[in-house]
């Protein structure tokens, strides 16, 4: 029993400690007492949405929740270095004008910055996600990206004033509708982009667009309703092309392309420069196939060569092999016979008298005894 009493008292001791470290503190934001929250230890803010004009996050934040700012009235945001997560929806619809990210962000959430006023971003090189509609809806007219972001998401920029970007190196996806209703009229491509996808750049008012050899797949309505597009330089490695990514860019000329892919709305052309290297690359790859040929052809014929001399060198040693036993019994057939025609003397008396008889096989006269 006093045993018994001991554990039980040890067990009410560890379920009821209370946690010290848990808390939550609050941080001004406002001229009339506003504040927001930061919940401790995972140092995350929240319920900030009645935060008022310019917001300078605390050093002790490590992560936005989703929501936390939401519709708030702030003006302008900074967002320090000890943050690493802005979550969704967490400055939707807020007032600001500017932002500074800190440089240890790399995940930016669904709709973080959507509805907003701001007009110009730049995103840290530590971002490599960037949630879907993440800037949608507001008047960007520039962004600057960093060099870890992987993919546009699907809706990030759509219905924003830019009118020029640049998609970095390290980007592999344009996302659906990520650019579209703007006015971009130019874009720079990286050469990683591997895939556009659906309405990524419906009704956009691109003039120009030169898609890097690394883009496999245009997907369905890309480019329709960009009524401004006149020219396009598509990669030769296309794989797949969308319905409808063209339709209703009425204004849509000319269409580089030496590839197989047909439904383009225009003839394609294949400029003389870019057939000129396909041209070079074919005879380089006939010239590779006959240079294997005969490659092949001399191997086989050295191979060929080489069973032969060997089925030779066989049939010689064969032919040596049954010659030296032929040889051998010739020999001890030879011997056998030599043996067997041997000629023997033998030494034969009667009384007095002695005869040497010789013969194969001798024997003595009648009347006399072999000695």
């Amino acid at each position: 029993m006093k045993r018994i009493g001991i554990t039980l008292v040890l067990l009410l001791n560890v379920v009821f400690v209370p946690n010290a470290m848990a808390e939550t503190v609050k941080f001004t934001c406002g001229p009339s007492g506003q504040t927001y929250s930061v919940t401790m230890p995972a140092a995350e803010a929240s319920a900030g949405t009645t935060c008022v004009g310019a917001l300078t996050l605390d050093n002790s934040v490590k992560s936005i929740a989703d929501r936390a700012f939401y519709r708030a009235p702030i003006t302008s945001l900074i967002i320090g270095n000890s943050v690493t997560t802005v979550g969704d929806f967490a400055f939707f619809a807020t007032k600001i004008t500017s932002v500074a990210i800190g440089t240890a962000v790399t995940t930016i959430g669904l709709g973080a910055f959507s509805g907003t006023k701001l007009t110009t971003v730049r995103l840290p090189n530590s971002v490599t996600t960037l949630g879907v509609r993440a800037f949608a809806d507001s008047p960007l007219t520039s962004v600057t990206n960093g060099i870890s972001l992987t993919s546009i998401s699907d809706v990030a920029f759509m219905g924003t004033k830019l009118t020029s970007f640049t998609v970095a190196n390290t980007v592999k996806t344009i996302g659906a509708s990520s650019f579209r209703n703007t006015p971009l009229s130019t874009i720079t491509i990286g050469n990683s982009v591997t895939s556009i996808g659906l309405n990524a750049f419906k009704n956009s008012k691109l003039i120009s667009v030169t898609l890097p050899n690394s883009v496999t797949s245009i997907g369905e309505g890309a480019f329709s309703e960009v009524t401004t597009l006149t020219t396009i330089s598509i990669p030769d490695e296309l794989k797949s092309l969308g319905a409808n990514a063209f339709a209703k860019a009425t204004a849509l000329t000319k269409i580089e392309y030496c590839g197989k892919i047909v439904g383009f709305p225009v003839t394609p052309i294949c400029p003389p420069a870019r057939q000129a290297i396909i041209d070079a690359a074919k005879a380089a790859a006939d010239l590779k196939a006959k240079a294997d040929a005969d490659a092949k052809a001399a191997a086989d014929l050295k191979a060929k060569a080489e069973a032969d001399a060997k089925a030779a060198a066989e049939k010689a040693a064969a032919d040596k092999a049954f010659a030296d036993a032929k040889a051998e019994a010739e020999r001890i057939l030879a011997a056998v016979k030599a043996a067997s025609e041997k000629k023997t003397t033998i030494t034969c008396s009667k009384g007095t008298l002695i005869k040497k008889v010789t013969a194969l096989n001798p024997v003595c006269p009648t009347g006399y005894k072999k000695k």
